[in-house]
């Protein structure tokens, strides 16, 4: 959901791809470790361990960390640059927008209440 997420994961586990699964910062494992764990049983006795948290426990955004933007309403468009500019070209409204300076690259910001 966001690049700076994507750059974190590359630090921390460097040549891993996601998914990767985390539980109170610790790595579990990637998608093939947490399938073979899943078969065995071993995941649900390692996941015993860690707390339990809904995925509502945050009202803003459901527990997902993100929201839509709330400056450009998902938008990715700042304000418009200046109506002269808009009369120049009708058919291209979108070159008259500046981008978004508050969201990541997909319209989202985190989330403020968690």
């Amino acid at each position: 959901m966001d690049k700076q997420y994507a750059r974190d994961l590359g630090e921390r586990l460097p040549g891993q791809q996601v998914p990767q699964l985390f539980a109170s910062g610790e790595h579990i494992g990637g998608y093939e470790e947490i399938l073979k764990m899943n078969e065995v049983g071993e995941i649900k006795r390692r996941l015993d361990e860690y707390a339990e948290r809904p995925l509502d426990d945050c009202l803003e955004c459901g527990g997902t960390g993100f929201v839509v933007c709330r400056w450009c309403g998902g938008s990715g468009k700042s304000t418009p640059i200046g109506h002269a500019f808009q009369q120049a070209d009708k058919g291209n409204a979108s070159a008259f927008f500046l981008k978004c300076t508050v969201c990541n690259e997909n319209n989202l910001e985190r989330c403020r209440a968690c």
